[in-house]
């Protein structure tokens, strides 16, 4: 009698425990963890009542997949994916290509076409948030993969035709094999931005690319450019250039910390990995020694991205990001004795596994803006085309919110301060009460904001509003700050015709002349394009892999932040020139 008593309980128990973990989905162990973002999380609970019978608690697998009925780690995990955003993830047709993907647009990887077109599987979302008319928020998957934060094209062509492997002003590798397959027209923009796109590419200032091929490795490049000494540059931008891409994750060093694919951005780190969330799971791992690696700030997908996310990767070749932030890579040899030192006289602790002097910080990061506040979509997630370096993905400039002293914003044409432009005023973009500005290119940017004859930003991160210093009031109040601003900008026309505003205005600029480094052969290295492409199934995280060959000295030869010398830029404009990275070689 007692051990059928006993059974009866062990029933009782296990069916309420099965059914307290079927009600509770992903937050019978991950309470705490948060909403991932309000603005997704209706679709979300709507997509798990559909998929999985569930709600609160069983959206996490509209994302990651796995079973939210499992009453086990092992049932819950069996399938999961750890990061949806991820690019491999992607061109599957899961996590985020789910939604903001077209129907089938998915068509190819890696410039091999897909046995069947993924993407769009719940919903073909066209994101507002960034751009309010929709037309910048479509075929992420797509965009992003032929993006240059995906190719690195400039990097990958330049270190070659700079040392004589290829021939100078010719663009045909980069990080992975990739194809356009759809012609000049961008997948995404405006109406106005392709016109604008097709234009400057029949006039020839625009440069689109039909494919690239994957940079190769030193055994295929020795074979191919027929030296060894010139597959060793090949090899170099696999070992230290082509790092911070979107298909992989971030260098396991302080400061470099960072997820991939659309997290990669999306998802904040710190700059020491460490969590600060309160997903009760995690943080009884943590606690146990169980889960070493870095993690995310919190489980949270965000667009308010401050400019310490960016850094993550922005720290080398043009050093924008943390120039912006005022950080001066500073000492000539990697010894851990760089100035500023600490109140204890000891010196700083590596960051980006560099050594940093403040000088100052730009003059909008000083305002208190980010990155995010004046870069767009198009720059940061492409536009569908390939396009071989910065230059032609950006799409921004000084103009574009502060206008002229003759014109406002909104008065000048799509194009203005290219060789390329279209006829008529830019104008605005209207919806319900708010009036938008536009990018010199013609795309709408939902923080910009025009209120009659002013015009103000929205910061993305903060959400305070910045008033928009406009040229033309300047000059039609005569607000000059001082009689040389004036003199500079409309006493002598000729500044505003032929030069960039941050000619004048960027009071200093990192300028390393003559890195020296030592390529060794006997030295193993980090390749970082097949260490992307070597992803664990299980745990979705990448797995180093190393080959022989890489730097086995760098240091510099000269250094110096002030005065950044002045050359004329493709647009034909006088600019501050950066010599990034003026390398010796042995």
């Amino acid at each position: 009698m007692k051990n059928i008593f006993l059974i009866m309980i062990i029933i009782m128990f296990t069916s309420f425990t099965s059914s307290y973990a079927q009600k509770k989905g992903c937050l019978l162990c991950h309470e705490g963890i948060g909403v991932i973002n309000e603005k997704m999380q209706p679709f979300l609970l709507s997509f798990a009542q559909q998929l999985y019978g569930g709600a609160k608690g069983y959206e996490c697998s509209v994302c990651h997949e796995g079973n939210p009925s499992g009453e086990t780690k092992k049932e819950a995990h069996k399938g999961l994916i750890n990061n949806p955003s991820s690019m491999w993830i992607l061109h599957e047709g899961k996590g985020c290509a789910k939604c903001h993907d077209t129907k089938n647009s998915i068509r190819t990887i890696m410039g091999r076409r897909l046995k069947q077109p993924k993407g769009g599987e719940l919903l073909s979302i066209k994101v507002t948030s960034s751009d309010p008319s929709g037309s910048t928020g479509i075929d992420y998957t797509y965009r992003m993969a032929r993006a240059l934060m995906s190719l690195e094209t400039g990097k990958a062509n330049k270190i070659l035709s700079s040392n004589g492997v290829i021939k100078k002003g010719t663009f045909p590798y980069a990080n992975f094999h990739m194809d356009d397959p759809d012609g000049n027209v961008p997948v995404a923009g405006s109406e106005a931005y392709k016109r604008w796109v097709l234009k400057a590419i029949n006039a020839g200032f625009l440069k689109r690319l039909d494919h690239v091929e994957e940079i190769p490795d030193f055994q295929k490049g020795a074979i191919k450019f027929k030296s060894e000494e010139k597959a060793g540059f090949a090899d170099i931008h696999r070992k230290q250039c082509g790092r911070c891409h979107v298909w992989s994750e971030g260098r396991d060093k302080r400061g470099d910390l960072r997820a991939s694919g659309c997290a990669a951005c999306h998802i904040l780190y710190s700059n020491n990995g460490t969590y600060e969330g309160n997903d009760r799971a995690i943080k009884e791992s943590i606690e146990k020694g169980e889960l070493k690696r870095p993690l995310p700030i919190k489980h949270e997908i965000t667009k308010a991205i401050p400019a310490a996310q960016c850094t993550h990767c922005h720290t080398r070749g043009k050093r924008i990001g943390t120039t912006y932030m005022g950080m001066f890579e500073y000492d000539y040899v990697k010894d851990g004795k760089a100035p500023p030192f600490n109140i204890k006289g000891e010196p700083q602790k590596p960051l980006f596994i560099k050594e940093y002097m403040y000088v100052r910080e730009d003059v909008h990061a000083k305002r208190g803006m980010e990155c995010v506040d004046c870069h767009t979509s198009i720059e940061v997630h492409g536009d569908g085309n390939i396009y071989p370096t910065t230059y032609y993905q950006v799409e921004v400039s000084c103009y574009d919110c502060h206008g002229t002293p003759d014109k406002y914003p909104w008065e000048l044409p799509v194009g203005y301060g290219t060789p390329v432009t279209l006829k008529g005023v830019r104008g605005t973009f209207k919806d319900g009460e708010n009036e938008y500005l536009l990018t010199s290119k013609g795309n709408v940017k939902s923080n910009w904001r025009r209120r009659g004859g002013e015009a103000y930003i929205i910061s993305s991160y903060t959400g305070k509003k910045h008033i928009i210093p406009l040229l033309k009031n300047i000059k039609l109040r005569d607000s000059f700050k001082t009689k040389q601003a004036e003199v500079a900008m409309v006493k002598i026309d000729n500044h505003m015709k032929t030069m960039e505003c941050y000619s004048c205005h960027a009071s200093w600029a990192p300028q390393c002349f003559g890195c020296h480094i030592e390529y060794d052969r006997r030295v193993r290295g980090v390749d970082w394009i097949k260490t992307s492409k070597n992803i664990n199934r299980v745990t979705g995280r990448q797995k180093i892999v190393k080959t022989e060959g890489n730097i086995a000295i760098e240091n510099r030869s000269f250094l110096r932040w002030e005065s950044p010398i002045l050359g004329v830029n493709l647009k034909g404009k006088v600019s501050p020139l950066i010599p990034g990275c003026q390398v010796f070689y042995t």
